[in-house]
């Protein structure tokens, strides 16, 4: 504007324009609402200015060689895979737990404080009467029938004595869990029927003789249970040496 000074009409200044925005206003004259010009506190732009030419100006984010301006929400990620079936995904994680095998024992003396053990021809040690847990059987039923089934002796089971867990090893390929449960006392001589084809030999032996005979799991399992015969606590042990 030459001189300075208030503008005049047609000089720099469209009519109805500010600095080519649509929509100003002239002394005091508002058109739409909009922010106030600093140096013309009578002159107010729109909030969304145009270009010279009158078409209106893109959103900020749709700018040609621009990029977007101001904060924007991330965009809605969709989905393109088809949910996991739950029953399916049940079923793939029990597939990869490991297995285990489980067994029972019966830890019975007589009335000399005798332990009664027994000895199959296909093992090197001596072992308890006991055996594999059947698919849906309990650790104290199959304590019951074993003891029925090696010695003859129809009775009922005490108390949980010892819990003997073993580790994978060359042995065995998955970890091995032998309950051995207390059966109490029966009367010296008490007869006893080992299973033919199925069971050697058995014997009514001392703790020292018993130790010597089991071999070390079953060795260790039996001191466990007579400390937890004396005291009432079940113990717990720790092997790599299974005994099955």
């Amino acid at each position: 504007m030459p001189g300075g000074g208030e503008p005049q009409p047609g000089e720099g200044v469209d009519d109805g324009q500010v600095g080519g925005g649509e929509g100003a206003e002239v002394a005091g004259q508002r058109r739409g609402g909009g922010r106030s010009l600093g140096l013309h506190a009578d002159w107010t732009a729109p909030t969304a200015p145009a270009h010279r030419s009158g078409a209106k100006r893109p959103p900020p984010d749709r700018r040609p060689g621009g990029g977007r301006v101001g904060p924007q929400k991330p965009p809605c990620p969709r989905r393109t895979a088809v949910p996991t079936d739950p029953v399916k995904a049940r079923e793939e994680w029990l597939a990869s737990l490991p297995r285990i095998y489980a067994a029972a024992g019966c830890l019975l003396r007589d009335e000399s404080g005798r332990i009664l053990i027994v000895k199959a021809g296909y093992r090197e040690h001596w072992q308890f009467p006991g055996g594999t847990i059947d698919l849906g059987e309990g650790p104290v039923e199959c304590a019951v029938r074993e003891l029925e089934e090696e010695t003859g002796i129809v009775k009922a089971a005490g108390d949980l004595l010892a819990i003997s867990w073993t580790h994978p090893s060359a042995e065995l390929d998955h970890p091995a869990e032998h309950l051995l449960f207390d059966f109490g006392t029966v009367p010296d001589g008490t007869p006893v029927t080992v299973p033919a084809g199925e069971l050697d030999d058995y014997r009514w032996v001392t703790e020292e003789e018993a130790l010597e005979l089991l071999g070390p799991a079953r060795s260790a399992r039996l001191r466990a249970a007579l400390e937890a015969a004396v005291d009432g606590r079940v113990r717990i042990v720790t092997t790599h040496v299974s005994g099955f």
